[in-house]
């Protein structure tokens, strides 16, 4: 499947998610390829998911003021995103740290 055909999907997908999302299909280039299945790496967990899978996430929650624009916007697993839920970027990245630190 070329580039922009599946970008075009892909935020044909996100649509139907959201129908108010204006993401960016910049949003999902690079994607790594495994025996022909594109794979999305999400920013917060840093594994990789096919794009069913995949979700966009504000940095700054639309809740406390943050634009659906690219720069606010990356690619998160769903359990990531609904675990960050209302949080900022700060307040998560702490929370999922700890979370890592008490593993060892």
């Amino acid at each position: 499947m070329d580039k922009k055909k599946n970008q075009y999907l892909a935020l044909s997908m996100l649509k139907m998610l959201s129908p108010e999302s204006k993401t960016p299909p910049e949003l999902f280039e690079n994607p790594k390829i495994v025996e022909g299945i594109e794979y999305y790496k999400c920013h917060y967990c840093g594994d990789l998911f096919k794009m069913e899978n995949i979700t966009r996430d504000h940095v700054i929650p639309t809740s406390k003021g943050g634009a659906n624009v690219l720069s606010n916007l990356v690619l998160a697993c769903r359990f990531c995103n609904f675990a960050k839920s209302y949080m900022d970027y700060d307040e998560f990245v702490k929370l999922t740290q700890k979370r890592q630190n008490h593993k060892h």
